[in-house]
């Protein structure tokens, strides 16, 4: 099994290492006057899926399975430019409806749910439009992963999987200024996976998460 070691020596999760490094950079590279931060929740629908490549005589089909994705977010603007960083430390429900066209059992079931669940980070420019109360913007960037636990018809199988995701994500998505302080939010993005996440050595299959996302949320500007 191939293995990401998300703790480091210390025992501090790498998620929060992460955090704090970025966290650390932006106070470190911009005056307080620039840096305008806010905080919120978001949450919302991931459509996920399993991307496939390589020969496979199996018939077995990977589609797409509704679950959810939650968090917070951290956004930091910077001035008036328009442009932000923004972290999301996230709980996001993955996998895929997997169809099996000989699966035998003692219920004919042809479709079964594989479950995965991860913690993920995303890093992500952002660029607003600002249009008075209303500001479409984009978002970019990439997005790490760590797995939690994988299960197929009750049983586990994270042992199958490695467990460090990595991704590439883009959206698009609309803020409305309720008050000077308080902003709500949708998007919707896509997350294309560039880590094969087969861990199955003997096979020449690579496995790769992929999916689509509809989120809300809102935010708290803190000055």
């Amino acid at each position: 099994m191939k293995t990401f070691q998300i703790f480091d020596e210390g025992g501090l999760p790498l998620s929060r290492l992460l955090a704090l490094i970025i966290g650390l950079c932006l106070w470190a590279f911009l005056p307080p006057a620039l840096a305008q931060p806010r905080l919120g929740v978001i949450g919302g629908v991931n459509l996920s899926d399993l991307r496939r490549e390589g020969a496979d005589n199996s018939g077995v089909e990977y589609n797409m399975r509704t679950s959810l994705k939650a968090g917070l977010i951290v956004e930091v603007a910077i001035g008036n430019s328009g442009f932000a960083i923004q972290g999301e430390p996230l709980y996001v429900q993955k996998g895929a409806v997997v169809k099996t066209p000989f699966f035998k059992s003692e219920i004919d079931v042809p479709e079964t749910d594989l479950k995965m669940n991860y913690i993920e980070l995303p890093i992500l420019a952002k660029y607003s439009f600002d249009l008075g109360a209303l500001r479409p913007y984009v978002v970019a960037g990439p997005e790490f992963g760590w797995m939690l636990n994988a299960k197929h018809i009750g049983l586990d199988v994270k042992d199958e999987f490695d467990e460090f995701d990595f991704l590439a994500t883009a959206g698009l998505g609309l803020d409305v200024e309720v008050t000077d302080m308080i902003f709500i939010f949708a998007e919707g993005r896509y997350n294309y996976g560039l880590n094969n996440i087969n861990a199955v050595e003997e096979g020449p299959i690579k496995l790769y998460n992929q999916g689509v996302q509809i989120m809300t949320g809102v935010k708290l500007e803190l000055w």
